[in-house]
């Protein structure tokens, strides 16, 4: 268990706590880390996010920060470790079926972040009606289709 106090800061819109020099001697690695811990007492899971000739950051979410009643200025106590369970959620059928259609389509959303395709399954499994469901896996089509088109250049 790796831990430390750090103080919360702001950056742009996110709450944010760097790790010490010696985070990076415990966790020995410059990618996105999965952990989880507590933070104040009250556990959490996250995941370190790396900065570029810098120190991990940990981004301290609203729920984190509501349990624990700490803002910006604030020092926390975080103690954290690596956590080697998965984050991945199941993909629903029938976006499944949206995905597999198209090659392209499938390597554009398995190359968002983890974070970024939790969320999306949630945005499309929260409708509750069939309509709205169906009409969230047009946008997330037509989403892909433009990092496509982006990423290609055209």
């Amino acid at each position: 268990m790796f831990k430390f106090i750090a103080t919360i800061y702001k950056e742009g819109m996110n709450y944010v706590v760097k790790l010490p020099g010696e985070s990076m001697e415990y966790f020995k690695k410059k990618e996105y880390i999965p952990v989880r811990g507590t933070i104040d007492g009250k556990s959490f899971k996250g995941t370190l996010i790396p900065r570029k000739n810098e120190r991990h950051a940990l981004f301290i979410n609203s729920e984190i920060r509501s349990m624990t009643g700490k803002s910006v200025s604030d020092e926390i106590q975080v103690n954290i470790e690596y956590d080697p369970e998965t984050r991945e959620l199941t993909v629903p059928e029938d976006m499944e079926l949206l995905l597999s259609a198209d090659t392209r389509i499938y390597k554009a959303f398995i190359e968002l972040s983890a974070a970024q395709r939790r969320e999306i399954i949630r945005y499309i499994t929260d409708a509750k009606r069939t309509a709205t469901r169906l009409s969230r896996i047009r946008k997330l089509e037509e989403f892909l289709q433009h990092r496509i088109k982006k990423k290609s250049g055209q």
